[in-house]
């Protein structure tokens, strides 16, 4: 059984003894089929936000309906919490058989591409120089208050997360790094204040994920859907897009630029090799500590910070900043 429209006859309706009444605003949601990927699915966060703008919604009095085929992906959380407060998320079938009278319908159309990137819809000349977009300032705003992220104090020192992606038996997954161990080798060599964590995502709820990207003002990985949550760090951020060989989007720089994220890129210049239709990227070690170091450099810098210095850092640099007391050798002053 597949549900249908048809039009409204409220005479008709009023003498139907099985019509359901619904009072909450219907919002009907027609998500990107590649739903389950934060990039595309993405476009359709954005879009609803921006539609509830426009429309004066009120997200507390309104119900989403999954107007599609898809599973509830990684993504239901989001949709829930952040466009659907008060009630829990429908699909047509749970209304049964019944006529549904809704009091007000939305229409969410398929989503254009070019709100989350505007070069795939040929967007004018120097549209990539953009930055501190109202839309994406106000969604970003919008999801972390949902999840009661928004006032979360930013870390206090450089705090980096390494987004890996891992192969498993279920899921042969897209671009995985060749030498992780490697990466977190270098990472390792940085001195406190400094901390970092090597995370899967993929592991995660998506309100997790959120917690994580909070506290973090480095992010640091492949270029791949997970990148979107450059939206969600800390106010003052860094994100490094490691690219394979074969890759010239611009998609990360973009988002970054929305949300008045730094961006720093490190290409890969070796091929890649495949396993199936995954990729394992190789990355310059050298290289990968050149742009760490400067992404770290900035991070100390943030807020008050004065530690004028990267990954590794002198005890007397480090000993100008009085936040970095606790990480000092025994003895050590300016």
């Amino acid at each position: 059984w597949r549900p249908s429209c048809g039009p409204f006859r409220s005479q008709a309706l009023e003498k139907r003894d099985d019509a359901m009444v619904v009072e909450e605003t219907a919002y009907l949601l027609a998500r990107d089929e590649d739903c389950e990927n934060m990039f595309h699915s993405t476009a359709d966060h954005l879009n609803a936000f921006l539609v509830g703008k426009v429309l004066d919604l009120d997200w507390r009095q309104t119900r989403v309906v999954l107007w599609d085929g898809h599973g509830d992906g990684p993504f239901i959380e989001l949709i829930r919490r952040s466009f659907s407060p008060n009630f829990d998320v429908r699909r047509p079938s749970d209304y049964g058989r019944r006529v549904a009278r809704f009091r007000r319908v939305v229409f969410h159309l398929e989503s254009p591409a070019g709100i989350v990137f505007p070069k795939v819809a040929d967007g004018p000349k120097g549209i990539m120089r953009c930055r501190g977009s109202s839309l994406w300032l106000g969604f970003k705003d919008h999801v972390l208050d949902a999840f009661d992220l928004l006032h979360r104090p930013p870390p206090s020192d450089p705090h980096l997360i390494l987004s890996v992606r891992r192969r498993t038996k279920a899921k042969n997954v897209g671009r995985v790094f060749a030498d992780e161990a490697g990466l977190v080798s270098v990472l390792k060599k940085g001195t406190p204040p400094f901390s970092f964590e090597v995370v899967d995502l993929a592991t995660l709820s998506f309100a997790d994920q959120l917690r994580k990207m909070r506290s973090a003002n480095v992010l640091v990985g492949a270029h791949g859907a997970g990148l979107m949550h450059v939206l969600f760090l800390a106010e003052e951020a860094v994100l490094v897009e490691i690219h394979p060989s074969y890759r010239l989007d611009r998609h990360f720089r973009l988002a970054a630029r929305m949300v008045n994220k730094i961006y720093l890129p490190l290409r890969s210049t070796q091929p890649v090799s495949c396993t199936g239709s995954s990729d394992s990227i190789p990355v310059d070690l050298n290289q990968f500590h050149t742009v760490v170091d400067a992404a770290v450099r900035l991070a100390r810098a943030f807020d008050d910070g004065v530690a004028e210095c990267g990954l590794q850092c002198d005890p007397k640099l480090l000993a100008l900043d009085p936040g970095a007391a606790k990480a000092l050798p025994p003895g050590t002053t300016p």
